[in-house]
């Protein structure tokens, strides 16, 4: 199984280059992706108390404050995270994308599973958002580097190609 860990300011294209990649590995070679998110836990946590699914600057500083409280509280995402892992090993998947922010998060990660990969999207001029977990995404050595920098599907042609130059085994 083939791990990465997927980062970029918000809008720059993580979910579509993800859903690329696991439409294009399903259907071209009948491979099984999953896609999981670190932040998907807290969310669910913040719809239970009012949130309304926004994503304005204040929402994000929200969620982030959120996670980082259940992280120090329990480890509740890093929990998540490992549990997600383990059960996409059971069931054999050829690739897991996670969406992981912050440098502590992904450098703890990487510490369990060293083979992981990491990606950063970019899609323009870096915007400032307010919250630690968005205006930090460049604070990291990735190992690859997508501009998402033209149409949409230049950006899903540039995310097959990474496919099969990168994933396809």
């Amino acid at each position: 199984m083939k791990i990465f860990i997927v980062n970029g300011q918000g809008g720059c294209g993580k979910t579509t280059f993800e859903e690329t990649i696991q439409s294009y590995a399903q259907h071209t070679y009948h491979k099984d992706t999953s896609i999981l998110s670190i932040i998907t836990p807290i969310k669910s946590i913040a719809k239970r108390i009012g949130w309304d699914g926004k994503k304005d600057n204040k929402d994000r500083a929200f969620l982030h404050d959120l996670k980082v409280l259940l992280h120090n509280y329990n480890n509740y995402d890093y929990n998540y995270i490992e549990r997600y892992v383990q059960y996409a090993w059971e069931l054999q998947r050829d690739v897991v994308f996670i969406d992981m922010r912050e440098y502590e998060d992904i450098a703890w990660f990487k510490s369990l599973y060293p083979e992981t990969k990491t990606i950063l999207i970019t899609k323009g001029e870096a915007k400032t958002y307010g919250n630690p977990a968005d205006d930090n995404v460049n604070n990291f050595l990735y190992d690859y580097v997508i501009k998402n920098d033209n149409d949409l599907q230049t950006f899903r042609d540039k995310t097959i190609t990474f496919y099969e130059e990168n994933i396809k085994e």
